[in-house]
């Protein structure tokens, strides 16, 4: 289903248009002092730095425009999309190669940031340990190891329940932490196999 672009979603689009209009400008700028062979350096740069940035929908954006940009302003004939017999090879390696290098971005980005996410979640583990060498009673506890995985970890939610042997077997919140606490409240959650939400 189609769904409504966020603000920040925008701006990296935003920044996919950007990069390319200010390589063409800087481009432009320097045909002008017969620096020629700048172009397709610059490109290249606007298609690495989104990537990088901006995640997959925008590098797919970037390295369309760097290629579409490349072939009507910068390959001969200028302003038109036919590219000329003799440039063909050129436009063929750099189309490739904007790819590769949008790809190797967006891997290379997607590695880091499981790194860094996992360096947080040990970190908070970490956190977790000392904090139950120092707790003198257990709802303190459960609280604070449950801000730890939000704050540290960065986790939207935490909780920890109870068990109730009721007739629903229902859960207890007992602690918890996070930005969506309503969800406690509406989630209704059980340990029953029976129901829509059981086994938690």
């Amino acid at each position: 289903p189609w769904r409504a672009l966020h603000p920040i979603d925008l701006r990296r689009y935003a920044l996919a248009v950007l990069s390319v209009a200010v390589a063409l400008g800087v481009a432009f700028f320097l045909r002008l002092h017969n620096f020629r062979d700048a172009a397709g350096s610059l490109m290249l740069f606007a298609v690495i730095m989104t990537s990088w940035y901006s995640g997959r929908g925008p590098a797919v954006l970037v390295v369309v425009l760097a290629v579409l940009g490349t072939d009507f302003f910068i390959l001969r004939p200028y302003y038109s999309f036919t590219v000329a017999l003799s440039d063909l090879p050129y436009f063929i390696i750099f189309s490739s190669f904007a790819v590769f290098l949008s790809w190797f971005a967006l891997i290379q980005r997607r590695a880091e940031d499981a790194l860094r996410r996992m360096n947080r979640e040990l970190r908070a583990i970490s956190n977790c340990n000392q904090t139950l060498l120092r707790a003198t009673d257990e709802l303190s506890l459960l609280n604070e190891v449950c801000r730890i995985v939000c704050e540290e970890a960065g986790y939207r939610l935490a909780w920890v329940s109870f068990v109730e042997y009721d007739e629903t077997k229902s859960m207890r919140p007992a602690a918890w932490a996070g930005t969506d606490e309503m969800h406690l409240v509406k989630a209704r959650i059980s340990w029953s196999e029976d129901t829509d939400h059981g086994r938690g």
